[in-house]
């Protein structure tokens, strides 16, 4: 600045030999206030670009730490694979329950008073090995439930065909905001805490029990190490005799239950091989049959996986037409096609180019997406026939749990899929299937032009569920 003043005054200087003082005066005042004016302007530009770097840093940076720290391949790394059975006084992991390594802190916003809540679900599943000592334990946080029926179905594979059951005696309570009272780490504190986790809809208090079936293992420190080691929760406690408490994280996008997926045994037509092969098989590139938004069948490549992960166990939808002809096993919150029942009466067409045809058209005009746990026996469905022709078959049965191993949701170019020839979206948990395939629109972008954007889709996926979390609330606490 000091060197423009310098080169300003020698140029004025000149100019004044040539011109009238007053104009000189006049043209260099107006210069003064443009450089003043050009200051403020550059200083306000460093400080807003300081802003928008932060806010960056903010959404991409710390949020993909946040994710990573529980992400899929959280409960296989080593430390939590040493598995042993808690003994009385002992909690795991280390450290108290509402800190970061732990559930993570509680806020007041947590605390819920009343249900039907947004915040929480009722656990409404039937045919499980899981009992509830009053109504208001069955509500809780979508991640609890998740952890709850992990632990029902290990449960089941440590002691098959024996009667061993979960008994919940408390998950949410309707009590108000209390003040902690006592010194952080202390006994009372401890309680306080592990109260504000009911409050929340994130702790759980349960046992072991079992009919006419004698087992030494069938205690509190057992379930302590099936909860931890197995069903992946967050932080428990074996403190009393005769049941156990547990607690979760916090609800968000990196929850699995966000992400709608389908079985390792489940079947994509893939292009390469001319036949179907299995999800757990895929891999980036792969071109798979899919069906375009004009009703046409078109092969499009795996550009990425937003969910992928062999071992773990899910709740699954199974979804079956007439005779079993059709059967896809699919998880709750995926979105699926189907026939709009408002204004189409299903009727057999003998010329194959009119029902072709007829179906096509149905596509277009009459088809509706849903959640998969929307699908009840009569509906109608896009599938697709031995000579890859667009067909629609009646829904026969629907199971309405499921659990099986594998947690696969590819992402194709198209945005559909074709699994077990059943027709269905690459979308799942947002209602509307046209917003979602909209703000997926960047890395599809992207995708055709960086190989490495794959690595990437989970944490821009997850990204845009928080966002939208905030904006479209309605659209992500919807029970299925």
């Amino acid at each position: 600045s000091c060197s423009i003043k310098t080169n300003c005054y020698e140029f004025r200087n000149q100019f004044t030999k040539h011109f009238s003082p007053t104009l000189v005066n006049s043209i260099f005042l107006n210069q003064k206030m443009l450089l003043r004016f050009g200051r403020i302007m550059f200083e306000l530009h460093k400080q807003l670009t300081c802003l928008y770097m932060t806010l960056l840093y903010a959404a991409v940076f710390i949020g993909s730490v946040e994710l990573c720290s529980k992400s899929p391949h959280h409960y296989y790394r080593p430390y939590r694979m040493k598995s042993h059975i808690l003994v009385l006084g002992e909690y795991q992991p280390g450290d108290l329950e509402n800190s970061r390594s732990a559930s993570g802190p509680i806020d007041t916003s947590d605390l819920v008073n009343h249900v039907p809540h947004r915040g929480l679900v009722k656990f409404d599943v039937n045919n499980t090995k899981i009992f509830f000592d009053k109504e208001n334990a069955k509500w809780m946080t979508k991640t609890l439930r998740k952890r709850l029926l992990d632990l029902c179905q290990h449960i089941e594979n440590q002691w098959p065909d024996k009667n061993v059951y979960i008994r919940v005696r408390d998950t949410w309570n309707p009590r108000k905001y209390q003040r902690i009272d006592g010194s952080i780490g202390t006994e009372r504190h401890q309680n306080s805490t592990m109260d504000h986790f009911h409050w929340a809809g994130r702790g759980i208090d349960m046992s072991l029990v079992s009919e006419k079936f004698i087992n030494r293992d069938i205690h509190p420190g057992k379930l302590a190490q099936l909860a931890l080691y197995s069903a992946g929760f967050d932080w428990c406690i074996y403190k009393y005799v005769n049941y156990l408490h547990c607690s979760v994280k916090r609800d968000s996008a990196k929850s699995a239950d966000w992400y709608g997926c389908f079985t390792n045994n489940a079947t994509v037509y893939v292009e390469q091989t001319k036949k179907f092969v299995k999800m757990k098989n895929l891999k980036i590139g792969d071109k798979v049959l899919t069906l375009t938004q004009n009703g046409e069948l078109r092969f499009s490549p795996i550009i990425g996986f937003f969910h992928r992960n062999y071992k773990e166990t899910e709740r699954y939808v199974e979804i079956s037409t007439v005779n079993n002809s059709y059967s896809i096993e699919i998880s709750p919150e995926h979105l699926i096609y189907r026939v709009s029942r408002s204004n189409f009466t299903y009727r057999t067409l003998n010329k194959i180019t009119e029902r072709e045809k007829t179906i096509k058209e149905l596509f277009l005009h009459n088809k509706e997406v849903i959640f998969a746990s929307s699908v009840v026996n009569g509906d109608f469905i896009f599938v697709t026939d031995n000579h890859m022709k667009l067909q629609i078959h009646k829904v026969d049965n629907v199971i309405k749990y499921v659990v099986k191993q594998g947690k696969i949701a590819p992402l194709t170019q198209e945005g559909t899929l074709l699994v077990n020839q059943i027709f269905v979206s690459c979308i799942s948990s947002f209602q509307n299937e046209n917003y979602a395939l909209l703000a997926l629109s960047p890395y599809f972008v992207v995708s055709k032009f960086w190989n490495g954007a794959s690595n990437v889709l989970y944490y821009y996926t997850s990204f845009l569920i928080k966002i939208a979390d905030l904006l479209f609330p309605n659209y992500f606490y919807k029970e299925v």
